[in-house]
């Protein structure tokens, strides 16, 4: 069993009942831990708001009594969700229930209450916003913040308070004396980090960084979603990514992160994140975004070529390993190729970027392991701190994101349904 309709069918079934899923997910040995700093803390337990991922699972593949099923579960841990965000959180919920909704009544209640939510969410996040450095990431990103909760609000075109606080990222402000990016944050990046990010630091990335808002005011652009200084802001927000590239080949790379002497002195970190969440393929498939938007054949061309240098990199099994997650794994970049490929026009069989699909569709099934509960196996990491459970059934580093690329790159872009607009990848 290796091909990707099988597989993706395969994960499915898996996945249909959230009471199997939990059943499955909560082993003793299937647990997150942070070395000295508390847990462990199951995988999925009961009622877990994540279940939202699996129900966008089904829902794209035409089911939509498991995606019901996965839904009513997560609507009950409503309680739960520690934040507003898209991962996890009460968008990711109220987005599954969009997709799966097929006349205006379809999850009205639950809809309208999820919407007043997100509503004060959005209120408090943009206050955030507004102050100077900003205090955190989780403000703004895609996974907690103002991107995430926009990528939501953008399915019924009700984001215009997340646009203007985002829109407002791309005015400066000041660091110990030094003009910096409106997105540069006080806390630093990560837990294991030094002395270096005493002051703060500038993220670039697709997840946590500037790549995720350039991408939804990208995307509202493009589908008429429109507020005062967008345009500008866009262009604003691509010029600042070019000035922190680093040249490569015929495109671009760029770090993960930048601290207040980077800044200073213009010097960039050497590490080359190659992944959705970090580094150049996020940030060049948000940078595709942005110039489709503004209609610049220049920032098109340059996001492919950066693109690409990465999927055509021979050393970019190394960097992945075993990873088949789509946040910082094989299915990540799948997803990513896809996608670039259809807006580029270069997804056939011939083209470089429908070539490069191929070869990392056959990266994620060559993971699939039929003995696994999910059918893929988390890598152990000891990345920030962090060591992880290996069955993870949901979206963003678990089977029902991987069954999700396997769908894109199966049934060509865009999908069925809307999901990717969750990671803001289209």
């Amino acid at each position: 069993m290796t091909d990707a309709e099988t597989v993706t069918a395969w994960i499915a079934d898996r996945l249909a009942d959230p009471d199997r899923v939990v059943a499955l997910g909560a082993g003793a040995d299937n647990v997150d831990r942070i070395p000295g700093g508390g847990g462990p803390w199951p995988v999925w337990p009961a009622g877990n708001p994540s279940g939202a991922g699996i129900a966008m699972l089904h829902s794209e593949l035409g089911d939509r009594q498991r995606a019901h099923a996965h839904l009513a579960t997560a609507v009950g841990a409503v309680a739960h969700a520690d934040h507003a965000g898209m991962v996890g959180g009460l968008a990711g919920i109220a987005f599954a229930a969009r997709l799966n909704a097929r006349a205006p009544d379809d999850y009205a209640g639950a809809l309208r209450t999820l919407d007043g939510h997100l509503s004060d969410a959005v209120a408090g996040l943009a206050a955030g916003v507004a102050v100077r450095p900003v205090g955190s990431y989780a403000t703004f990103d895609v996974i907690s913040g103002l991107a995430g909760i926009g990528g939501y609000q953008l399915l019924s075109g009700d984001c215009g308070a997340v646009l203007t606080a985002l829109t407002s990222l791309a005015t400066p402000t000041t660091v110990d004396g030094h003009e910096v990016p409106g997105w540069w944050v006080r806390e630093r990046p990560g837990l294991t980090d030094s002395g270096r990010h005493a002051l703060g630091h500038l993220n670039l990335g697709a997840a946590h960084g500037i790549a995720g808002p350039l991408a939804l005011l990208a995307l509202a652009w493009r589908a008429g979603v429109r507020v005062d200084g967008q345009g500008e802001a866009i262009d604003t927000l691509v010029e600042a990514l070019m000035r922190r590239a680093v040249p490569a080949g015929d495109g671009y790379r760029w770090p993960a992160e930048l601290s207040i002497d980077d800044e200073r002195g213009g010097s960039r970190p050497t590490g080359d994140r190659k992944a959705w969440c970090y580094g150049t393929p996020g940030v060049a498939r948000s940078i595709q975004l942005a110039a489709l938007a503004r209609d610049r054949a220049d920032w098109a061309e340059l996001a492919v070529a950066s693109l690409r240098r990465v999927l055509d990199d021979p050393h970019l099994g190394h960097a992945i390993g075993d990873n088949a997650g789509l946040c910082h794994g094989w299915a990540g970049l799948l997803l990513l190729a896809v996608a670039a490929a259809a807006d580029s026009g270069d997804s056939g069989d011939s083209g470089d970027s429908g070539a490069a699909a191929d070869r990392l569709a056959g990266e994620v099934l060559r993971l699939f392991d039929p003995d696994a509960p999910f059918g893929f196996r988390h890598p152990l990491e000891d990345s920030g701190g962090y060591t992880r459970g290996p069955d993870r059934p949901g979206f963003l580093d678990g089977a029902a994101g991987i069954a999700l690329a396997l769908s894109a790159y199966t049934g060509g872009w865009p999908p069925r349904t809307r999901w990717p607009t969750a990671l803001l990848i289209g």
